[in-house]
């Protein structure tokens, strides 16, 4: 019965189950897509796109925890979704750039994911939001991009704090480098080489704390 759907009834059955989130069935729904004369030609690779990520993410547990090996199992996905960006189809073009947002938060790439959510224009009063999925996604990918920003923010506090440490380390450095100097210059070779092993050790315990 699913091939035999076409046109606003194939159409209105693929809303249904994307907003209900029923991959299942958006699966069996897709066949129909891909036949000929559906009249949904246009959302073939954006819903393929958004039933890849959804189900590798679902695999993942119930919740989600941005990895960077996720990148190869969403690299056909993603793919798709950047193919139906460049048609740049009125239809599908805000709901890629939310999909591909969502993929790469789930990737751990936040930088690209906020790039993702600003080529969207989901922030734009004129934007229009065509489907309930499109609502829902848009819902999803404002909570994304306020967990983005703190993290980026803890991100740029630790580094600026190891910045100062590290700047801290290179002070203490020229100060010791400067009393071995001084040091050096009233001490025999024997001593000499003994205190620079040991200094040496001592820096090199000063640099394993800044940077583990």
């Amino acid at each position: 019965m699913t091939t035999k759907l076409r046109g606003s009834r194939l159409e209105a059955e693929v809303d249904r189950a994307r907003a209900d989130g029923n991959w299942k069935r958006l699966a069996e729904l897709l066949h129909a897509m891909k036949s000929k004369h559906s009249g949904m030609e246009d959302m073939v690779e954006l819903v393929e796109a958004e039933l890849e990520l959804e189900t590798f993410l679902e695999q993942q547990g119930e919740v989600l925890r941005p990895s960077h090996d996720y990148a190869n199992g969403l690299r056909e996905a993603e793919m798709l979704l950047n193919e139906t960006v460049e048609r740049r189809s009125e239809g599908t073009v805000l709901e890629a750039h939310l999909l591909l947002a969502k993929l790469h938060y789930a990737c751990a790439s936040y930088t690209q994911a906020l790039k993702d959510i600003e080529n969207s224009g989901m922030e734009l009063a004129n934007t229009p939001f065509r489907t309930l999925r499109a609502l829902r996604l848009v819902a999803e990918v404002y909570a994304i991009k306020g967990i983005v920003l703190f993290y980026l923010e803890k991100c740029f506090q630790i580094q600026r704090s190891v910045n100062k440490e590290v700047s801290s380390a290179f002070s203490m450095y020229y100060i010791i480098s400067s009393i071995t100097r001084q040091v050096c210059r009233h001490m025999r070779s024997f001593f000499f080489l003994l205190f620079s092993k040991f200094l040496l050790l001592a820096f090199e315990s000063l640099f394993k704390h800044f940077w583990g």
